[in-house]
């Protein structure tokens, strides 16, 4: 439920799956040389490298589909999950998805799935690219939680990604809003009580943290 994506699309429009690091630092030599970026930054994808002088020097990837978790537990695990996703591709060369389909049909894919979890994020139906099955966003995710749980066990931090599980539960605030305001809750009621259970988080990290509502 992903205001953000919609806000800004995916810039620019044709991303190729970047075999390389030589094959990103030319792709993007070449979109600022054509006007189709207009700087290294200019790239709004759902997972973008990045680092102090991109392209040449990337430090890390940045995930910019989700609009703002205010829970610190819950950015952690979602990193856990991203960063043992990760481990596990690099540790396996084998799941490099460019050995079983071609650029162009990932990037069909891919723009589809994306564009599904804006609209309706645990509730969208994707395809899972290892093999083509449709399924609910939240069984998809479940499934990539079991996949890397025993990376992130090797690596020592698998306990972060137990929140994970109360966002399948409970579903994520977007999934929680609009069930209160169909329940007969008006926007600013369910953003004035967001704001206080914002409030509550910040104060066991930080006590003297406190927003107005």
């Amino acid at each position: 439920h992903s205001t953000r994506w919609g806000t800004f699309p995916r810039t620019p429009a044709e991303v190729p799956f970047f075999e390389c690091h030589r094959a990103f630092i030319d792709w993007m030599a070449a979109q600022i040389a054509s006007g189709a970026m207009r700087n290294p930054r200019h790239l709004w994808l759902a997972i973008r490298p990045n680092g102090p002088a991109t392209p040449h020097e990337i430090t890390r990837l940045e995930l910019r589909i989700c609009d703002r978790m205010g829970a610190p537990q819950l950015i952690k695990a979602v990193t856990a999950l991203f960063e043992a996703r990760i481990w596990q591709v690099l540790e396996n060369p084998s799941l490099d998805p460019l050995s079983s389909a071609s650029d162009a049909e990932l990037r069909r894919l891919s723009d589809r799935n994306e564009d599904a979890a804006a609209r309706s994020s645990l509730e969208a139906t994707v395809v899972d690219w290892t093999t083509g099955e449709s399924l609910l966003a939240a069984d998809f995710a479940a499934r990539y939680i079991d996949r890397v749980t025993p990376t992130a066990e090797a690596h020592g931090f698998a306990a972060e990604l137990e929140p994970l599980y109360d966002i399948l539960r409970d579903g994520n605030p977007g999934q929680r809003w609009i069930r209160a305001c169909a329940a007969g809750f008006t926007p600013r009621e369910v953003l004035t009580e967001e704001i206080r259970l914002l409030n509550e988080t910040d104060r066991v990290f930080d006590p003297e943290c406190v927003a107005s509502p």
